[in-house]
């Protein structure tokens, strides 16, 4: 036992220095952009948020430098479950070590995961992004047909599991219902229309049926391809915001807010985003389950005038407060003492260690 343990411990470390010395080695080769930010990334979590982060600052023109340290590499090199986002990092043809000269300078003091916690002043909260495969293939629907209708009805798609989707509710940390719980109850309204195929929601979305609200559960029914994704939601007025497992936050609001859909949401999640989403100008937002029965047959009946609005000014957020343009001309503008990244189970460990 002892003898199978000191392999394992040998292997791992051969395999670690390997990659570690190989990437150093392939790093050295990625082409300098004109424009260069330094990242101290060493203290705080390589996952999604991070890559998405990173992914701002190449899609505007610069090349990222980040620390030779050979821990936060070794986790860079794993490719399993989750650590695939923080993976893709090094396929952003990052430079290791600090430049001698660079635009941008964040430094590990600056970082921080404590998301949800008191903050502090001339802090900048990193907000929401769309999911991470659409950056990095730079997924884009196609163009609009002129004077293209959309469906004045509601619409959502996502895993809606229970035995994941249930966790927010039980946390305690935020009021807020569960993805799973609010999608029960709009699935026993008379407004809920079933999908069960791509070929159905097509058919509802080229028909004349409408005023309904359509939750597509990936885990049960269908998966619209992420290619796909942002053509569908091009051909709905609102979108159904839930919460995700832990969080409020979730990628699928971004990507609906990016095409022009009004969000549906609850207050506590309007609330957690930088800055608030408000009713009747950049959102639909209600309290409880009952408020949002009755928002979603108020949607139905709003004049297509106070659509336009709503849609413009849900537009007019998402270029300013959500792109990544918006995102790294924030931190451009601003010498910014605290800029928090999204951790999700690493942040909430943060509010309920900031609360003891």
């Amino acid at each position: 036992m002892i003898l199978y343990k000191a392999r394992r411990k040998i292997k791992r470390w051969v395999r670690d220095n390997f990659r570690f010395y190989k990437t150093l080695f392939l790093t050295q080769f990625n082409q300098e952009r004109r424009k260069k930010v330094f990242l101290e990334i060493d203290e705080i979590a390589l996952n999604r948020y991070l890559y998405n982060f990173i992914k701002f600052f190449t899609l505007n023109g610069y090349t990222v430098f980040i620390p030779k340290n050979k821990e936060a590499l070794t986790v860079l090199n794993r490719k399993k479950g989750e650590f695939i986002y923080g993976s893709w990092i090094l396929k952003e043809r990052v430079k290791l070590g600090k430049p001698e000269e660079a635009d941008l300078v964040i430094t590990k003091d600056q970082l921080s995961n404590d998301y949800f916690g008191k903050g502090v002043e001339n802090s900048y909260y990193v907000p929401m992004s769309e999911y991470p495969g659409m950056y990095r293939n730079s997924i884009q629907p196609g163009k609009n047909k002129a004077g293209q209708k959309r469906k004045k009805s509601v619409f959502m798609s996502g895993n809606i599991d229970p035995k994941h989707y249930n966790k927010i509710s039980k946390a305690g940390f935020f009021k807020i219902a569960s993805r799973s719980e609010v999608a029960k109850f709009i699935q026993e309204q008379p407004y809920y229309y079933e999908i069960g195929s791509h070929s159905a929601l097509r058919s509802f979305i080229d028909g004349k049926i409408d005023h309904k609200a359509i939750i597509i559960n990936s885990s049960k029914q269908f998966r619209i391809p992420l290619n796909n994704l942002k053509e569908v939601l091009q051909e709905f007025h609102f979108y159904l915001a839930l919460p995700g497992i832990f969080i409020p936050q979730s990628h699928n609001l971004v990507e609906a807010m990016s095409m022009g859909c009004i969000p549906i949401i609850h207050k506590t999640y309007a609330q957690l985003m930088y800055p608030s989403l408000k009713h009747m100008e950049t959102a639909l937002v209600y309290d409880s389950l009952e408020e949002l029965d009755q928002l979603i047959l108020k949607s139905f009946s709003l004049e297509e005038s106070q659509i336009d609005s709503l849609k413009n000014y849900v537009l007019e957020y998402y270029d300013c407060h959500l792109s990544p343009k918006a995102v790294v001309r924030k931190i451009e503008e601003n010498d910014f003492s605290k800029i928090y990244i999204q951790a999700e189970n690493i942040s909430l460990k943060l509010l309920e260690f900031g609360r003891k």
